[in-house]
């Protein structure tokens, strides 16, 4: 119940699990070994990634057109790892902006970069079919997108953004949850391990005092 009562879904980890399963389902109804299904596939993919990435660019060419707006103190990123580093900068909104839209656009190339190259050398042709609609809804759940596109603003959009992963929250707490059961379970295996050695010890204990 805990789990359950600290755990809020967003609308994009709903949307993505409503869409996610039945795709997945549907995926093996499909004979992938029709070229013909390759072929409407592969088009229909790369047109989604396609309008997705015009969209991305529509929302820098907005964020180029708004003044710099306020300071605001972000952690500096590193290049090599892109990972977060202890040291922070002081930039603009706009700056801040133009970044986010940036790295956007580089998960967005990576990932189809990536099942592209899965799906032509392995065949992985559920993936492919599955990112398909799994793009859209994490373009939508974007905070860039929600703001310059949906035209949203209030507390949760103020930068820099805060950016968490409810599904993963989701699985860790699951993972949590099954490892604390495990501990349970060896705690009581141990305590039942340990009652005959108990017992023996006793026994020697009171032969040695006779």
């Amino acid at each position: 119940l805990s789990l359950f009562s600290n755990f809020v879904m967003n609308t994009e980890t709903l949307i993505a699990l409503a869409l996610i399963f039945p795709a997945i389902y549907f995926s093996k109804w499909v004979d992938w070994e029709d070229p013909d299904n390759l072929l409407i596939l592969r088009v229909v993919y790369f047109l989604a990634q396609s309008v997705i990435l015009a969209i991305c660019y529509v929302i820098y060419m907005k964020i180029k057109r708004t003044s710099e707006g306020r300071k605001i103190v972000v952690p500096v990123t590193d290049l090599f790892s892109n990972k977060q580093t202890p040291k922070t900068e002081t930039i603009s909104t706009k700056e801040y902006d133009k970044r986010e839209c940036n790295n956007l656009i580089k998960e967005i190339l990576i990932s189809v970069g990536v099942l592209s190259l899965l799906h032509l050398l392995y065949s992985y042709h559920t993936s492919l079919f599955v990112h398909l609609f799994v793009a859209p809804v994490r373009l939508y759940g974007n905070k860039l997108f929600q703001i310059y596109i949906l035209g949203k603003s209030g507390p949760e959009y103020e930068r820099p953004f805060k950016s968490e992963n409810q599904l993963a929250k989701l699985m860790d707490q699951m993972k949590d949850i099954s490892n604390q059961g495990l501990g349970e379970k060896t705690q009581k295996k141990k305590k039942k391990s340990t009652r005959p050695s108990d017992k023996m010890i006793e026994k020697i204990r009171s032969s040695s005092k006779k």
